[in-house]
């Protein structure tokens, strides 16, 4: 799949049904093998139907008056088929375009589409979402995505560039594209080709990495004395704080009052505020006025790791600004099973052969990239389009997550780049630590503890005991138990590494024979627990729909003990 030319291309429509919705503005520009610019193409489109007011609103100004005179999308079609001709279209979220375009323009089109979103899969494996607009403002490139079909498809292009250049000056992102180039052929995925035309003839230079300190000083510092509080919170001043644009709500002063007063008093406090109160900003003012003047630790403790992200990403820089508080630091802390583990991931997951499925090399290469390019591989930064579009990356973060069974910590010869122990000396230097209540019912000796502790959604915390203290197994943990014991190959895993190190017959063949009944018991369960759910759809005259994986409880203290035979 070499081309000479390519041409980034995007549409802006009616809505997104392309059997209904109509084509009112086509952007396109043409670049050479090196991403020269070689034309451009613009037009609106009259798409013979009212333009919906969203749209308008989306496209900052293209209505019904501004497409009055704009040519037809049969009056377009001649110029546009002559401008692409047969090089192959870019597009970030080709399907749309690809869709739209066989529809209104040409249902004959042999052009191939490539789509961006699987281009920036791998280069922006933790961003959060692979919408252009978040990719444009990371790169720098634009403010926010401007919605008009040319200078969308330029923001593309400009991207692209963005991109390439990185990987000719930075060492990680030039492995990540030496690597893509090497796991996939150019016949198999179009974005080979292009990324090879982007390496550098001499790789960028590594950078000097900065590791983590020892263990033990992250544990040290966990174990902090509370010095008391010697500057107090002004309730009514931090209330002041909110102010137009902002919209102060009724009761939000009094609940940061309250709030004040704990944090002043060293007293506990609870509660119970109604839904659009503020509350959320009403508590991080006085936390984070008190972790500053005070030098102290803040945890925030949320139900979700949905609010967990929302408090670090959208609230907490709206209360440093109200407070102009630029060098507070403000860190998410979660359990280990949310990092990958380098170690899990280098023996068990590189390199390819010739059985592996595109899925199962697109797996590995993104895992490497999450690893080589991300401050900290935290599997809850995956855009979830990845998530969608290869279940295979889904399906590995069980078994490359940093579980602590298996964690070797100081011992390991990763730990110094271990992304768990990164986010524990990121933690030791916060003055908010954004927590969850699971997290908090099983806090890490690794982690620092905080001087002040907020609960938001407290109702949560007896259902988030039980569950800490309640002993599980699952058929999720016994395939990882298996696989790790032995990945099916009979080249990798615990047995294979044994048989290397020439340790007795006797021992490999009393592994062979666990790992082989553990895998047989999870089947047996998972029968078991088929019949059970047949058996329900049977009696109650549903569909036999299993919504959870099958689930062992081994000790709950919700239980009452001799319940249900346990």
């Amino acid at each position: 799949m070499k081309f000479s030319e390519f041409v980034f291309i995007d549409l802006e429509t009616t809505g997104l049904d392309e059997k209904k919705d109509k084509i009112i503005e086509i952007g396109a520009v043409k670049v050479d093998k090196d991403l020269n610019e070689v034309a451009r193409y613009r037009t609106l489109v009259n798409p013979g139907m009212p333009i919906p007011y969203a749209v308008t609103m989306l496209t900052h100004g293209i209505d019904d008056e501004m497409v009055k005179g704009a040519p037809s999308i049969t009056d377009v079609k001649k110029d546009l088929l002559e401008f692409i001709g047969d090089a192959p279209l870019i597009a970030h979220n080709a399907n749309f375009e690809s869709a739209f375009l066989k529809r209104h323009v040409s249902a004959s089109m042999k052009n191939f589409f490539a789509d961006t979103m699987e281009l920036f899969a791998i280069f922006f494996p933790s961003i959060g979402s692979l919408k252009l607009d978040v990719i444009i403002k990371e790169l720098g490139v634009r403010d926010s995505e401007l919605h008009r079909a040319f200078e969308d498809a330029e923001d593309l292009k400009e991207v692209t560039l963005k991109i390439r250049q990185r990987v000719s000056s930075d060492h990680d992102w030039y492995l990540v594209a030496k690597r893509l180039t090497e796991y996939f052929l150019e016949e198999e995925w179009f974005w080979s080709n292009f990324v090879k035309n982007m390496l550098p003839e001499k790789p960028p230079l590594p950078k000097v990495q900065e590791y983590i300190d020892d263990i033990d000083e992250v544990k040290a510092n966990g174990a902090r004395s509370f010095m008391f509080t010697q500057f107090k919170v002004d309730g009514e001043e931090l209330s002041s704080l909110i102010r137009p644009p902002l919209e102060q709500r009724a009761g939000q002063g009094d609940y940061i009052k309250y709030v004040s007063d704990s944090f002043n008093s060293g007293a506990s406090m609870m509660i119970e505020a109604g839904t659009g109160i503020g509350k959320t900003l009403g508590y991080l003012l006085p936390a984070l006025r008190w972790a500053v003047d005070n030098s102290g630790k803040v945890v925030v403790s949320t139900k979700t790791k949905m609010l967990q992200h929302q408090v670090l990403e959208n609230d907490i820089p709206k209360a440093k600004k109200l407070l102009n508080l630029t060098d507070l630091k403000a860190v998410k802390v979660q359990g280990r099973n949310n990092y990958l583990c380098i170690r899990k991931m280098d023996r068990f997951f590189t390199g390819v052969d010739l059985t592996d499925s595109f899925e199962t090399k697109f797996s590995k290469l993104f895992f490497f990239a999450l690893d080589r390019l991300s401050i900290v591989a935290d599997f809850t930064r995956i855009p979830s389009w990845i998530m969608r579009s290869f279940p295979h990356v889904y399906r590995m973060i069980g078994v490359l997550c940093a579980d602590s069974s298996s964690c070797l910590q100081i011992k390991c010869s990763y730990y110094k780049e271990c992304h768990y122990f990164k986010m524990a000396k990121e933690a030791k230097k916060a003055s908010i630590l954004v927590a969850n209540h699971s997290l908090v019912m099983n806090w890490p000796s690794h982690l620092p503890q905080g001087d002040k502790i907020i609960f938001d959604e407290a109702h949560n915390l007896v259902g988030e005991a039980a569950e800490a203290t309640t002993l599980l197994m699952d058929g999720g943990a016994l395939k990882n138990i298996t696989f790790v014991m032995d990945d099916g190959s009979g080249s990798k895993g615990i047995i294979a590494e044994l048989r290397k190190l020439r340790v007795s017959e006797d021992l490999m063949s009393k592994m062979t024979v666990t790992s082989t009944s553990i895998a047989e018991a999870d089947l047996r369960f998972i029968d078991v627990f088929s019949r059970l759910f047949a058996s329900i759809a049977y009696k109650t005259n549903k569909p036999a729909v299993q919504e959870y994986s099958e689930r062992y409880v081994l000790y709950s203290p919700t239980i009452i003990k001799g319940a249900y035979q346990l």
